[in-house]
């Protein structure tokens, strides 16, 4: 299922996609066509509306992340959660993963942490400020 909304904020229209992608217990393909849903209908949305595409996309490994963020890139979107160093903990916090992202297009971000003292989840909460490049 494809989790897209979007919201108009000031007369702009905001579109955006919740991602939640399989573990990586799925097969790479499976994986890969979630994120492919994911920018084919992002090819539908007007070229000049602002798109933002976050959430858990079950990245324990490097290779996973470079893979996403080069399809990402290919589509024109930007990787704003590479500057974060984990989003989420295993096994009583031993493994500090970044397993949550934050794409985008038509937007600048100029603030994005995650707030690790939240402790209601395995993955901490990510926030960011955006700003509309118009």
């Amino acid at each position: 299922m494809l989790d897209w909304i979007f919201v108009n904020v000031k007369g702009t229209d905001l579109h955006l996609y919740n991602v939640h992608l399989e573990t990586m217990m799925m097969k790479q393909r499976k994986r890969d066509e979630q994120l492919q849903a994911i920018l084919d209908h992002s090819k539908s949305i007007p070229a000049d509306d602002p798109i933002i595409v976050a959430g858990d996309f079950n990245s324990f490994f490097p290779k996973d992340r470079k893979l996403f963020t080069r399809l990402f890139n290919e589509n024109g979107f930007q990787w704003y959660s590479e500057v974060l160093t984990y989003t989420a903990r295993a096994l009583k916090g031993i493994l500090k993963n970044k397993i949550d992202h934050v794409y985008g297009t038509g937007i600048s971000i100029h603030t994005i942490a995650v707030s690790t003292h939240v402790k209601a989840s395995d993955h901490y909460p990510v926030y960011f400020n955006i700003h509309f490049n118009q």
